[in-house]
């Protein structure tokens, strides 16, 4: 098998992760060879292409949306993998178990690596590999993109594909832009049935004209993932949402990371289906009392350092990053059970330190992740 490989690093690392999964038994690796052997006899100029092509094919049914998805990032990307999963289990990929989703996603990562489709490139913690950054190889990448645009799974617009994007028309549900010093107007080319859409600012200067992102707002309202993070609006470089955000009822992934939205409407409250609501970067985004009302509401990320509303009600809330104790201990704390990961900031150690410690023994066991700081934003 080896010698079918060309000799290619690639090849054989794929290969080996192909070969981990089977029985060790030779009437099993001579069927994974003969499988080779056949394709290759198809089309012997391209080895390292059809095993790629065979360990995708070997990848049980819930892995491959996992691993087409992960196409969508740009080229050379270093992944985020808590983002990553929460986009999983945004996108429904993640079945509903005992176990968190959060947890069986992060399973999956697991598999993909140890296929070595995926590639671990920095590990925070030795034992959980969601604290991590991880990357997929051109060559997986292209394959990912190719295979997701056969069966109209995601539709990608590079720095190549200016707008409007007349000669591409729509394919697909999921949506990707990676940009350079752009402006689009979402409205003009989006397909109504949208359910995910992800831009990526290579740059920090791409604009998205703010009467479209109302608009957006209004006609996409199937949406279940929305990622602006780091763009910014053609008028204001500060903005405040309209309260037609609220129509978007099916969102589940709401990331307005560095685009200085500087208050969320109340209308925010009708995201029943949201899990998470990323806003770090934010210092004292403005959250309306309405948050109270996300219970399905997983994981919160932004600063909020002088004001927020009571959170107490979300109990199911799994990370919250960053809260400042004297908002923190305004909340009964023992509804707060499901919290995974806690970062507090403005702690008085003279003072706090015991009240601290009791509001969180009232969490329960489930809290893995601690952060505690006495500057006032962390």
């Amino acid at each position: 098998m080896v010698g079918k490989c060309g000799g290619l690093p690639l090849g054989l690392i794929v290969l080996g992760g192909l070969l981990l999964k089977k029985s060790p038994s030779t009437h099993e690796w001579q069927r994974v060879l003969n499988h080779i052997s056949r394709k290759l006899m198809e089309d012997q100029d391209h080895h390292t292409s059809q095993i790629l092509a065979l360990s995708y094919n070997d990848l049980p049914f819930e892995l491959k949306s996992c691993f087409l998805h992960i196409g969508l990032f740009p080229e050379d990307s270093v992944i985020d993998t808590k983002k990553l999963i929460h986009l999983w289990v945004a996108e429904g990929f993640i079945p509903q178990r005992e176990e968190p989703m959060e947890d069986v996603a992060e399973d999956y990562l697991n598999e993909l690596t140890d296929r070595s489709m995926i590639q671990v490139v920095h590990r925070k913690s030795s034992w959980e590999l969601e604290e991590c950054s991880c990357s997929i190889h051109d060559l997986l990448r292209d394959l990912a993109i190719s295979k997701a645009e056969e069966v109209r799974f995601l539709q990608i617009y590079g720095k190549e594909d200016p707008p409007p994007f007349s000669a591409r028309p729509p394919r697909g549900r999921r949506f990707a832009i990676h940009s350079e010093n752009q402006s689009y107007a979402l409205k003009d080319w989006l397909p109504p049935n949208l359910c995910s859409l992800v831009i990526f600012n290579t740059d920090a200067t791409t604009t998205i004209r703010e009467n479209n992102l109302r608009s957006l707002y209004v006609g996409f309202k199937f949406l279940r993932v929305l990622d602006l993070g780091c763009c910014r609006f053609d008028k204001n470089s500060h903005l405040q949402l309209p309260d037609k955000i609220g129509e978007m009822i099916h969102l589940r992934y709401l990331c307005l990371k560095d685009t200085y939205v500087e208050e969320l409407p109340t209308s925010i409250g009708n995201f029943q289906r949201l899990q998470t609501l990323d806003l770090t970067g934010h210092f004292e985004c403005k959250l309306p009392d309405t948050v109270g009302k996300l219970g399905k509401l997983r994981h919160l990320y932004g600063c909020w350092a002088k004001k927020m509303p009571r959170i107490d009600t979300l109990t199911n809330l799994q990370r919250l990053n960053s809260i400042s104790f004297d908002i923190w201990m305004q909340n009964d704390t023992a509804k707060l059970t499901n919290l995974r990961e806690l970062k507090m900031t403005g702690v008085r150690r003279d003072t706090d330190t015991r009240s601290l410690s009791e509001s969180l023994a009232r969490l329960g066991s489930n809290l893995q992740s601690l952060s505690v700081s006495t500057g006032e934003y962390g």
